[in-house]
């Protein structure tokens, strides 16, 4: 099933006012969906953040560095769809260093 992100223009510089959080443009609701989702690839978890149309950061929560990720922007602006993130997610782990948990030096 191919999860859409909703998106409403008004909300692009929307101010996250969710507790704990700071003040910066947010990812808390766009069109009244989260802006937010877990996907598993290859027996690893990831939170997508979409933080704005066709911004997102991708935290590697399954993974041995805390906080560790990436994030990716398209140009011109779009949306994604679940696909689009696992394969994004792919070739972020094709380039990861088993022994250290981070990116290959290259």
């Amino acid at each position: 099933m191919q999860q859409t992100w909703g998106y409403d223009p008004a909300q692009e510089n929307h101010l996250c006012t969710e507790p704990g959080t700071r003040q910066s443009p947010c990812a808390c609701n766009y069109g009244g969906m989260s802006g937010k989702q877990k996907i598993m690839v290859d027996g690893e978890m990831f939170i997508v953040t979409r933080r704005g149309r066709g911004i997102y950061n991708y935290e590697w929560v399954s993974g041995p560095n805390s906080g560790y990720g990436f994030s990716s922007a398209s140009h011109p602006a779009a949306d994604r769809a679940d696909e689009e993130h696992r394969e994004s997610v792919r070739d972020f782990l094709t380039e990861i260093d088993p022994d250290t948990g981070y990116l290959r030096d290259t």
